[in-house]
């Protein structure tokens, strides 16, 4: 990575609270046609870093990764996409079981934290407005569905 890269790389470790076992390794545009560019932003757990079993916290081995893409908050009016090869922890006690993501506010969301924050607050907004909700458009609630389904 350059320079502005890496620069633009801490700033994401940062923005997304990413401990020292997580790093940004990638950041980049994706054009589109008819429709603002993407923003996408890859980030990995670091290589020879012990990870965390979710059922007893335990630090385990590493036991394979699987790919994740989340959507997270618009960041300078981009869409903004994180690409990630969350790691499983192979536990002993436990089994295999995916680790969770600093970001990531329950398992098994395609959304994380900040960004199913700001849409439910952005729900009492959809709430009291007649607009078109109902089409599927990325501002309406029908969008983020996952959002609103909590266990």
């Amino acid at each position: 990575m350059d320079v502005q890269a890496g620069m633009l790389a801490r700033l994401f470790e940062r923005s997304m609270g990413l401990s020292d076992e997580w790093e940004v390794t990638g950041v980049w545009f994706k054009k589109r046609e008819e429709a603002q560019d993407e923003l996408h932003v890859r980030v990995a757990h670091r290589k020879g870093q012990a990870v965390e079993c979710p059922v007893c916290h335990r630090k385990c081995d590493t036991y394979d990764t699987r790919e994740r893409t989340l959507w997270y908050l618009d960041i300078w009016q981009y869409e903004t996409i994180v690409h990630c090869a969350v790691p499983r922890a192979d536990c002993p006690k436990d089994g295999v079981h995916a680790v969770r993501m600093p970001w990531e506010v329950r398992p098994k969301t395609h959304f994380t934290a900040l960004f199913e924050a700001q849409t439910i607050s952005d729900g009492a907004l959809w709430h009291e407005r007649d607009g078109d909700s109902a089409s599927g458009a990325r501002d309406s609630p029908r969008a983020y569905g996952g959002c609103w389904a909590r266990p």
